[in-house]
């Protein structure tokens, strides 16, 4: 704690050195006071208009990238109905002039190409489940390859060589 004493000069006890000839002023002191809280409202004001342009600045980024979102699912959504109703057309053309060449029997057209877009379909669905699961397979084969390697290097033969080789010496 800071002594009184500190404060008090030859004049008298308790003035400022900051004051002349040691006499307080009380209309100065109201007046710096005042001064200060004024300060200070105007820096709370100025924290307060920061503040709140931040949020603004913020809710516009939302706004913008949601609008965006919006945007690009609506597009999606058109595109997929564009190429569904071009699949449909391409199918059912395909499967009239089939039925034409078929001797006017558009049922017959119907079910050839109905059948020719499953078995495709099965057939996509098939190369596709085997070109994942092979990559994985390979991928796992090759890191275990590997770190065969790396024990080879480090410790010699593996130990599964040796407890091979231990089963055929007893």
């Amino acid at each position: 704690m800071i002594s009184p004493s500190r404060w008090q000069t030859e004049e008298g006890a308790g003035a400022s050195p900051h004051m002349d000839n040691g006499a307080r002023d009380p209309k100065s002191t109201h007046e710096a006071l005042d001064a200060v809280f004024k300060h200070a409202a105007q820096v709370r004001e100025y924290a307060l208009l920061y503040l709140e342009t931040r949020k603004d600045q913020v809710r516009v980024t939302v706004q913008r990238v949601v609008t965006y979102l919006i945007l690009a699912m609506l597009g999606l959504i058109c595109l997929g109905t564009g190429l569904a109703v071009a699949v449909a057309l391409l199918l059912g053309g395909a499967s009239r002039g089939l039925g034409i060449l078929l001797g006017d029997q558009l049922w017959a057209g119907q079910i050839a190409v109905a059948l020719l877009v499953l078995c495709l379909t099965a057939l996509g669905v098939y190369l596709g489940v085997r070109s994942v699961t092979g990559s994985s397979r390979r991928r796992t084969t090759e890191k275990y390859e590997r770190r065969h390697v790396k024990l080879r290097s480090q410790f010699g033969e593996l130990a599964s060589t040796r407890s091979a080789v231990g089963d055929t010496d007893e």
